[in-house]
């Protein structure tokens, strides 16, 4: 099975209104390890601008737009591109370990991470040689850590990203005749239990 890059199914996921709820903050993590977080959220973009990133991962789930919008649908997810790039460090921060980000980050610093994480954003499908070294990686003691982790952290990036997607396509569609119909929000979590 091969693996997606989480930022890429971040962006499929709240684009398509896929979460249970919104979240408005991700709980304080160590300045540090969030940092690290927002190096490696970047190290999984493959590379690509933000704005560019977003606009080229939506393309693959929303219907086809005219030049102008999809012009428009870049400028709007790019205003908002340093503001995503936190919430997925942030929730980052508070869902792995330090020796998780180190590992990922190693992972992605090789010619072959490098590859697989631009292929994940753009749909491509990977070489026999780096379907092996994703194995591989997965396979380590660090890269099942991580594994185990994944769909957790995907979805608390969906939820906390979502009003931010939601905000960018606001601005795009003020007309409702321009852009496909969004989701209907999701409902505010309860509070936690004590």
């Amino acid at each position: 099975m091969r693996r997606r890059s989480w930022l890429s199914l971040g962006v499929a996921a709240a684009l398509l209104g896929a979460g249970t709820a919104a979240t408005a903050q991700t709980p304080p993590a160590d300045p540090a390890l969030r940092a690290s977080c927002r190096q490696l959220v970047t190290a999984q973009s493959g590379g690509m601008d933000f704005g560019a990133l977003i606009l080229t991962m939506s393309e693959r789930f929303l219907p086809a737009l005219p030049p102008e919008r999809r012009a428009a649908l870049q400028a709007a997810f790019a205003r908002h591109s340093d503001e995503l790039l936190d919430v997925a460090a942030g929730v980052c921060a508070s869902s792995l370990t330090a020796d998780d980000v180190a590992a990922l980050r190693a992972f992605y610093d090789t010619p072959e991470g490098r590859s697989i994480a631009r292929k994940a954003v753009l749909g491509d499908p990977l070489t026999p040689e780096e379907r092996a070294v994703e194995a591989q990686f997965e396979a380590s003691p660090a890269g099942a850590a991580v594994k185990a982790k994944r769909a957790t952290v995907l979805m608390q990036t969906v939820q906390a990203e979502q009003p931010i997607y939601r905000k960018a396509m606001a601005e795009l569609c003020a007309d409702p005749g321009q852009c496909p119909a969004l989701p209907p929000a999701p409902a505010a979590p309860p509070p936690p239990a004590h």
